[in-house]
């Protein structure tokens, strides 16, 4: 996966959009910008248990957002 910085304000509207909330938190978590840190945390807040359930198992090598999060918040 490509951590394209650049793509970061582009996500951070896709977030916005209930319907592609995975696709781009994941992203923003594989790329781990600190300007993703309040979007990521009110997502894992906000999704659904149920939901959560369905997209496990992370795939090998993928970044699971709410350590992504965990990360950035705690290097601060």
């Amino acid at each position: 996966m490509l951590k394209a910085r650049e793509a970061v304000p582009t996500l951070l509207e896709l977030c916005k959009k209930s319907e592609v909330w995975w696709g781009a938190h994941q992203a923003l978590a594989e790329i781990g910008d600190r300007r993703a840190l309040e979007v990521i945390g009110r997502g894992l807040r906000t999704l659904d248990p149920a939901r959560a359930l369905d997209l496990l198992p992370l795939e090998p090598g993928q970044v699971d957002p709410a350590w992504a999060y965990w990360q950035m918040r705690s290097s601060r």
